[in-house]
């Protein structure tokens, strides 16, 4: 789930159209930042994934042979 946080603009003699761009401005950072921290998290899954198949690979010498015969033929 993605949350932008903004704060209240300052009131007083400000344009309205400094104000919209202020806005979209905030929205557009927080958004830049929120997709930051998700592609942030699914490289942290990544990483974590590869480390878990490195563990779990079987390095034997029995796995690496492979000039046995098939148990069954095809």
């Amino acid at each position: 789930m993605t949350t932008a946080v903004f704060t209240s603009a300052p009131a007083g003699d400000v344009r309205t159209s400094s104000k919209l761009s202020l806005l979209a401005k905030r929205f557009i950072h927080a958004l830049a930042e929120s997709r930051a921290r998700d592609a942030l998290r699914e490289l942290h899954r990544h990483e974590a994934l590869l480390e878990d198949l490195g563990r779990r690979q079987d390095h034997s010498r029995l796995f690496l042979m492979q000039d046995d015969g098939l148990p069954v033929k095809i």
